[in-house]
């Protein structure tokens, strides 16, 4: 079907046997376009019926995976760009960010040695969601405005890492309210660029990461 140009974020979990289930949309930030709504809860019509059961990948060993919740999976669905030029979600080798460690802020030397002195969770921190998400989360600051309007929630920034390592196409496609996803962007803009791109059957390729990034008031 003829649809808007424009990306948005949607969101799914994963039964014990890997199907898919409880489709929903993440809300984009204001203002929204109608048409691109509208237009994506078609898709998740489609989706929900034809999606196949997915094979869960080795846990993360630093980051075991909550018994007590269902598996989420975030997808970008993108109206604009043909199917051929999308980026990957998925890569044989995921890019490696090399100083990704060396750039964490002063405050965490400690984890920053602890790190330099484990090759294995080097080398997994660096290449691994849960480093970007580490990273970025001790970037972030509350933003003053938000906690006066008591605002919290989950902002989900979107950003590409091309063929040559670089960080492109930083967006915010799920909000929280427009200063905590200010203060997301500033952060995830601050990432250094991958010391090694993503692999595919041997030859560098852009992929996308989804960060979700929390905040909550205690």
């Amino acid at each position: 079907m003829a649809a808007p140009a424009g990306r948005m974020l949607v969101q799914f979990e994963l039964k014990p046997d890997g199907q898919p289930y409880n489709f929903t949309m993440v809300r984009p930030p204001e203002p929204l376009n109608r048409a691109l709504v509208d237009a994506t809860a078609k898709a998740l019509d489609y989706l929900a019926a034809r999606m196949p059961a997915w094979q869960p990948a080795p846990p993360d060993p630093d980051n075991p995976p909550s018994k007590k919740e269902a598996p989420k999976v975030q997808l970008v669905i993108d109206f604009g760009a043909p199917a051929a030029s999308q980026p990957y979600c998925y890569a044989d080798q995921n890019p490696v960010f090399g100083t990704l460690v060396q750039a964490l802020p002063t405050r965490q030397a400690n984890r920053r040695d602890k790190l330099l002195a484990d090759p294995a969770r080097l080398a997994r921190f660096q290449s691994s969601l849960l480093g970007l998400v580490s990273f970025v989360q001790l970037q972030v600051m509350y933003p003053a405005e938000a906690l006066r309007n008591r605002q919290q929630g989950t902002v989900y920034a979107s950003f590409e890492v091309a063929e040559t390592g670089t960080v492109e196409h930083v967006e915010i496609l799920g909000t929280a309210g427009r200063a905590l996803d200010a203060e997301v962007l500033r952060a995830v803009q601050q990432l250094p660029a991958a010391t090694a791109p993503a692999q595919f059957r041997g030859r560098p390729v852009r992929v996308r990461y989804v960060l979700p990034v929390n905040f909550r008031i205690q």
